[in-house]
């Protein structure tokens, strides 16, 4: 569809920084209300941003309408008008190109390679959606091939007029440490410097130290954190938002 993601913004309590237990029951009437109008409209995903970890009431509100927690996100931020990474090391043979004319199935073997070491269930689902979300910059995005075998992409989002995401990236094993992700996420700075974006940003699992080192040596800097849940609106995921 043309709605494959919508997120759903912080609710706020007028009575105080914690969500009280009848406002939780109410969110989570609302909640339900939202999952059905927008399963209806041919949304995939909705996702809830910015959980704080310390309310148990409304965590544990938004579980009981279907919403299963993801990874706690670093989140970093890089102002384009610094000069991209130089990448001098990478082999002759490795060639980094835009992501125009290609559609998700064709990416999926790089995809399934990036997460042979941590699966991960509905990646290429979830993958998909960001391919075809509307603010997708193929232009700015890249793809790395040895040959004509992919090894590596950078997804690039527009988020505001000058601002772009990097939402997705990752080099299949083999071509980790040589600098293939490096020269991706270099190539796709330009890019976005090109096309008039000032300040790129990205998110990072906590978790995931390589990751977080790896924009940190790139020039980007941390500047703050995030948590969201996620509800998959296809499916037996719906039931539990009418119940």
């Amino acid at each position: 569809t043309s709605h494959p993601k919508i997120a759903l913004r912080q609710h706020a309590d007028p009575r105080g920084d914690t969500v009280s237990e009848d406002v939780a029951e109410d969110i989570a009437k609302d909640i339900r209300s939202v999952v059905a109008t927008l399963s209806q409209k041919g949304y995939r995903r909705l996702v809830a941003v910015s959980v704080d970890d310390g309310d148990a009431r409304l965590t544990t509100c938004l579980q009981s309408v279907g919403f299963r927690r993801r990874p706690r996100m670093e989140v970093y931020e890089r102002a384009l008008r610094h000069a991209s990474p130089s990448v001098t090391d990478l082999p002759p043979q490795i060639l980094v190109s835009d992501f125009h004319g290609l559609a998700a199935q064709e990416v999926y073997p790089v995809v399934d390679a990036i997460f042979a070491e941590r699966p991960i269930v509905g990646h290429r689902s979830e993958f998909q959606e960001i391919m075809e979300n509307s603010g997708f910059l193929p232009d700015c995005s890249r793809v790395a091939r040895d040959g004509d075998r992919m090894i590596g992409v950078q997804l690039v989002h527009r988020r505001a007029p000058t601002v772009v995401e990097f939402t997705y990236g990752g080099v299949t094993p083999e071509w980790r440490r040589r600098h293939v992700a490096l020269s991706l996420l270099s190539h796709s700075l330009d890019a976005c410097r090109a096309a008039g974006y000032r300040t790129v940003t990205g998110h990072v699992a906590i978790e995931n130290a390589a990751g977080r080192g790896f924009l940190d040596r790139a020039g980007f800097s941390r500047v703050g954190s995030l948590s969201n849940c996620s509800l998959d609106l296809r499916g037996d995921a719906r039931s539990p938002a009418r119940a």
